[in-house]
């Protein structure tokens, strides 16, 4: 399946179920993730939690998901069925090094994806511009991953 370019948001991936992307966007996902945050750690030993919503396609790409980041190496939280914000605690509260939660938040029923963020829930940016070259990124089919870095002088 050709991944349509449109899915990935500022903040998230979004898009139809099987007309956008399918499990193998998830499993990629969850092979990316975990190259990225094990090398932006300097570490092989991640803990990330796995959420999903209860959409009608969130187990298969729970599924995809959950092999991606075992296969790149990850020890899972899988919290399950879960709202967003119970999501985000998870990952503060067991100190995870990141995690992924499957959702397409207040789209229609056919939409599923991906909120990604780093330790302590902070959000990641899904980057598509070419001025992110600079940046610390992984690539994604053609969109990067990148940390927001934001540098306050006092």
């Amino acid at each position: 399946m050709q991944i349509q370019p449109s899915i990935f948001k500022t903040y998230d991936i979004r898009g139809i179920y099987g007309q956008d992307f399918d499990e193998t966007l998830a499993y990629d996902l969850g092979l990316a993730y975990t190259n990225w945050r094990s090398r932006e750690l300097s570490t092989n030993n991640l803990s990330v939690v796995i959420g999903h919503d209860m959409r009608l396609s969130s187990p298969e790409l729970h599924q995809a998901l959950s092999c991606g980041l075992l296969d790149g190496g990850a020890e899972i939280i899988d919290i399950g069925l879960c709202a967003t914000p119970s999501f985000y605690f998870a990952v503060a509260n067991e100190r995870a090094d990141g995690g992924l939660m499957i959702t397409a938040s207040h789209n229609p029923k056919d939409y599923n994806g991906f909120k990604i963020v780093r330790d302590r829930a902070r959000p990641c940016l899904l980057y598509t511009s070419d001025a992110a070259d600079d940046l610390p990124c992984v690539d994604l089919g053609g969109r990067r991953i990148i940390t927001k870095k934001k540098t306050i002088n006092k």
